[in-house]
């Protein structure tokens, strides 16, 4: 089989519904993973104010403070940007 071809990224010409809402007014955000492009079309490239997950990394290497370093993804360090500390006894959701 054949797999289909792929831009591998959101061209910056697409307008996105995040494009939009920001151009009248809303403050937008993406939380979660992006796949549609490295560092140049992130989503804050595609209309997004703010951007905590949308990376090349996606996940956190862990949910416990700091929230960065080498636990789940065989040594390799790992940190989301934007996502700030917190107090070494909380996790993301609390």
């Amino acid at each position: 089989m054949t797999p289909p071809g792929g831009a591998g990224s959101l061209p910056l010409a697409e307008v996105t519904l995040a494009e939009h809402l920001h151009e009248a007014g809303y403050l937008t955000a993406l939380v979660g993973q992006w796949h549609l492009g490295a560092a140049g079309f992130y989503p804050e490239t595609q209309g997004f104010d703010i951007n905590i997950g949308g990376t090349f990394w996606g996940a956190p290497a862990t949910f416990f403070h700091p929230y960065k370093g080498a636990r789940r993804f065989g040594g390799e360090y790992r940190y989301v940007p934007g996502l700030p500390g917190g107090r070494a006894s909380r996790r993301v959701s609390d």
